[in-house]
This record gives C-alpha cells, sequence and structure tokens, in this order.
C-alpha cells in the first residue's frame, strides 16, 4: 500500500503498533493526500494502567499499550487527537499536515465534500485545539457538545 500512490494508506500512530521510524517512512513515500491517521482504541483507553474486562476479555494496560495477558495487543489506548500529536512529533511536519490525515483526507477518501474542511456550506463540526494540539472543545452540528474545564491540564 505504500508504494501504490492511488491507495489510502491508514496509520494507528501510537508508537506501539507501528515505531515511530516506520512513520517517518509512511510520511516519506505515501503522497500527503493518500495519508490517513486511524486508532482502534478500546474501551480502556484513557484509564489508568491495570487490568480491565473489555468485550469480555481481560486486558492489562500498561506502558502505553492494552494487551492481552499473553502480551498480544488488545488494540490501541490511542486518541486521535493523540495520533496527530504524535504524528507531528514523530515526522516533524507541521500541524496543519498532520491535522489534514484526521480531516481533509478521510473526507474526500469517503468523497464527502460537506466535511473536512472549514467553508461555507460545509457541516459545522469542528474539534478546537490547544496549541499542544489537544482537545479544548468540540462543536457538533454548529452547538458547543463539550469544553474543556482546564482542570486536568493544570501546569501545562
Amino acid at each position: 500500500g505504500l508504494l501504490l500512490d492511488e491507495l489510502y494508506a491508514e496509520l494507528i500512530c501510537d508508537g506501539v503498533h507501528v515505531v515511530p521510524e516506520v512513520v517517518r517512512l509512511f510520511g516519506r513515500v505515501k503522497p500527503a493526500a493518500r495519508r490517513l491517521l486511524v486508532t482502534d482504541a478500546v474501551a480502556a483507553a484513557g484509564l489508568p494502567a491495570g487490568r480491565y474486562q473489555v468485550g469480555g476479555r481481560q486486558v492489562v494496560v500498561s506502558a502505553g499499550a492494552a494487551r492481552l495477558p499473553d502480551g498480544t495487543l488488545a488494540g490501541s489506548l490511542l486518541t486521535l487527537d493523540r495520533a496527530v500529536q504524535n504524528y507531528r512529533r514523530f515526522t516533524g511536519c507541521t500541524a496543519a499536515e498532520a491535522l489534514a490525515l484526521v480531516t481533509r483526507n478521510p473526507a474526500a477518501l469517503l468523497g464527502d465534500r460537506e466535511r473536512g474542511r472549514l467553508e461555507a456550506g460545509c457541516r459545522a463540526d469542528l474539534v478546537i485545539l490547544d496549541a499542544h494540539l489537544r482537545v479544548c472543545a468540540t462543536v457538533v452540528g454548529g452547538r458547543l457538545a463539550h469544553i474543556d474545564t482546564g482542570q486536568d491540564n493544570e501546569g501545562d
């Protein structure tokens, strides 16, 4: 998929499923408009290290990974904002370049002209990020759906 320019390729950019060196390779060989970031986050995403029941199976969350007791990956703990942060850090690209992988590019793949860009006539579904690409607020259908009060980010 990396060598066929006409294909879209997706990446779980958590540093576990794909190491940073391969992320950099992805960023160099795949045309920018054909790169996508995805997440296969399990229900334990955002929870502290420990053991959890996920989909009827025990999952161990440790060192940024969700694994079955035998060590097999059970999915990721990756949120999409974190995927964008990682991609930017691993490749050295701009924020705008990284954000295209979760906005414009997926919309283009789906043929959805109402999503993936800020233009008159497009859907007013937005994620507002801070300078560190962390979610501050979300807007759905032009209405504020969530705002981060900043209590979890004190000292940042």
